[in-house]
């Protein structure tokens, strides 16, 4: 309880200074690869508070890594802030989990100087979650190296839960090339592109009869060239798939290409397969996810039974199947659920009920982070769930 009191009563001496973050990363929303505002924002703070700050990260210009260390021994523990935006705004919450991460370094930074309790401890900034795989090229450029733990926070409507599973994701580009001709007069002398991009598009509806239960196809068509009167010569398919199952997702990619290639041979395109790599899903850890759900309940939250898994996809999952991780979701709305990038979610982003989630979050990662620093057995224990787990136990 004494974590707790110290956590609890520091954060909510802070927490106007963590809404403040929350809106103004909210009122200047930046998309993958550009958060130079926010990564300047966010460093800039934490280096007030007394971390010391390491720009760029993983090779990423907006990127970050703040650092504070307490003694020469003990475990690393990284706390990760995400915070760049969609087309329409923070219609994901990344301001949230941005002021969340926060808010937990310097609580948990607090109660290591007041505590005296011995370790490192870092809040990891990580660009470009929605496109492009931030966490993936800091995980491979090094910028993970040396964490024992990784925790983050993500917003969610309904009942406030623990994350378990979430999908993995693999995306798959065709662009399909015919023959150009008059599409009045001549016909018959041309390859309509965008007929292969119908007829495959067509199929893949009929595909998931045929693949594992846990597959979602979703296709895309991107683009047809136009010119007046002529047959289109180009059309783009984009086909994103997701599955919890490693197995399942080999399946389905081996099934999506074959019939890409048939609608091409069906028509008689040329067609052009580019393989783009996605996300891998999270894996459950019950050592570290039990540590939030005890300490969400420690803060009186009411949460869902279990570690719950969802059908979206991001990041972190490349990165807690390497370094012992979990996640927790603070809810913006108990009433209902409500999709993530839709713009009712951009308006809970911002809510007051966003205040009371940054707040309850901050505090949770932060009290976990402690326990995990003063119970150097249950790190071991996660290491070694994740271990057995990576070998199919």
């Amino acid at each position: 309880m004494e974590k707790k009191k110290i956590i609890e009563f520091y954060l909510n001496e802070k927490k106007e200074e963590l809404f403040k973050i929350s809106s103004d990363i909210y009122h200047h929303p930046e998309m993958a690869f550009e958060e130079y505002y926010a990564s300047e924002y966010l460093s800039n703070y934490l280096q007030k508070q007394g971390f010391e700050i390491k720009k760029p990260h993983g090779t990423l210009e907006t990127s970050f890594e703040a650092t504070f260390k307490n003694g020469e021994n003990g475990p690393t523990i990284a706390i990760l802030a995400e915070y760049d935006a969609l087309s329409n705004g923070h219609a994901c919450g990344h301001n949230v989990i941005a002021a969340s991460g926060i808010g937990a370094g310097i609580g948990a930074k607090h109660a290591m100087e007041e505590l005296n309790i011995f370790g490192t401890l870092k809040i990891i900034g990580t660009s470009a979650e929605e496109t492009g795989g931030g966490k993936i090229i800091i995980l491979e450029n090094g910028g993970f190296d040396g964490v024992d733990a990784a925790l983050l926070l993500h917003p969610t409507t309904g009942k406030s839960k623990v994350a378990g599973r979430c999908k993995s994701s693999h995306s798959i580009e065709v662009t399909y090339t015919g023959q150009l001709s008059s599409a009045i007069s001549r016909p018959e002398r041309g390859v309509n592109a965008t007929e292969a991009t119908v007829l495959a598009y067509q199929y893949l509806a009929n595909a998931l009869r045929y693949l594992p239960n846990d597959v979602s196809i979703m296709p895309f068509i991107m683009t047809a060239n136009e010119n007046d009167g002529l047959l289109p010569v180009t059309s783009t398919l984009l086909v994103t798939i997701t599955a919890f199952e490693d197995s399942s997702m080999e399946k389905a990619i081996q099934r999506v290409k074959e019939i890409l290639e048939g609608a091409a041979l069906t028509t008689g395109n040329q067609f052009e397969i580019r393989d783009i790599r996605g996300y891998q899903g999270r894996v459950i850890n019950e050592t570290i996810g039990n540590l939030l759900r005890e300490n969400m309940i420690l803060f009186d939250e009411p949460i869902m039974d279990g570690m719950v898994d969802d059908s979206g996809f991001e990041d972190f999952g490349n990165v807690n199947r390497v370094i012992p991780g979990a996640m927790v979701y603070p809810t913006l709305l108990p009433s209902k659920k409500v999709s993530n990038h839709t713009d009712e979610f951009l308006e809970l982003s911002n809510s007051p009920k966003s205040k009371e989630a940054i707040l309850l979050g901050s505090k949770v990662m932060a009290s976990t982070a402690i326990d995990l620093f003063l119970n150097p057995e249950l790190l071991q224990a996660s290491k070694k769930e994740l271990e057995e787990k990576s070998n199919g136990k």
